[in-house]
């Protein structure tokens, strides 16, 4: 029998790195007279995720920590799947493993 997960667990299991990422953010904040538009850049911080997906299984980047799906296919599949009480595709402790998510780091740029 499998234990049922709560969202915060799906949400919480399935990061394999993280890592800061300094982005340029553009504003239009306004208009000149002679239709010009006036743009302020700043630069922000965003933590950058590195998730699995809990259906199919692949490897994707994620700026929220609350998603557990790569795509909204898959998302509402595991929706349906928590809904009805059915387990999960993905055994995440076989593929959170260190020697299969090396791999996937390295893919990615987390090392």
């Amino acid at each position: 029998m499998t234990k049922k997960l709560t969202k915060e667990d799906l949400f919480a299991l399935n990061i394999i790195g993280t890592k800061k990422v300094c982005e340029n953010r553009t504003i239009d904040s306004g208009h000149y007279l002679n239709r010009s538009e006036i743009k302020n850049t700043r630069m922000i911080n965003r933590t950058r995720f590195l998730k699995i997906c809990w259906n199919c299984g692949c490897a994707y980047e994620s700026y929220n920590y609350n998603s557990y799906g790569c795509l909204p296919g898959c998302s509402w599949n595991i929706h349906y799947r928590l809904k009805n009480d059915k387990p999960h595709p993905v055994n995440m402790v076989f593929k959170t493993k260190a020697k299969n998510i090396k791999p996937i780091l390295a893919e990615f740029g987390y090392v």
